[in-house]
């Protein structure tokens, strides 16, 4: 996860002996920035993440759309740029349909997967701070009921 970052910084990272295969932005990064950044790394697919509070929010994912491979939408916070474990409102996502992949953040547990599948059908999930014991470490019950959850749907 990056956010705000020089891309000369990203063009570094890409250089490392294993370099990414995503790469996921989550700050204010502009249309521009991401235009320049998928040309010089086209290899490398380019996620970017928006927080959501208002319809507002989601209608400026489609200005981004040509020059991105995915949209990750989270709930928006004023402290955080993301692991916040806050849902988006669902009735912003309803019916909603994007040219790009779009990814569901914010919230992600299993209890919420049916909701989710049967009402907003989004491309993927991307669950992490529900399911952990702490930060950056996962409950393993916890992904293993999220995995059930989401294979019951299926």
């Amino acid at each position: 996860m990056l956010a705000n970052e020089k891309i000369e910084a990203i063009k570094y990272i890409n250089n490392e002996s294993t370099p990414p295969t995503v790469i996921q932005l989550h700050g204010d990064e502009s249309v521009n920035y991401c235009n320049q950044l998928k040309n010089e790394l086209p290899d490398i697919n380019l996620w970017k993440a928006f927080r959501l509070k208002s319809m507002i929010d989601l209608e400026n994912t489609q200005k981004y759309e040509k020059d991105i491979d995915a949209i990750l939408l989270d709930a928006w916070d004023h402290q955080s740029l993301g692991g916040t474990g806050k849902r988006i409102p669902t009735k912003l996502l309803i019916n909603k349909t994007f040219k790009t992949p779009w990814i569901l953040a914010g919230g992600i547990s299993a209890e919420i997967i049916p909701e989710i599948f049967s009402r907003i059908k989004p491309d993927g999930i991307d669950a992490s701070s529900l399911l952990e014991t702490s930060p950056g470490i996962k409950d393993l019950e916890k992904v293993k009921s999220l995995v059930h959850a989401i294979r019951e749907v299926d």
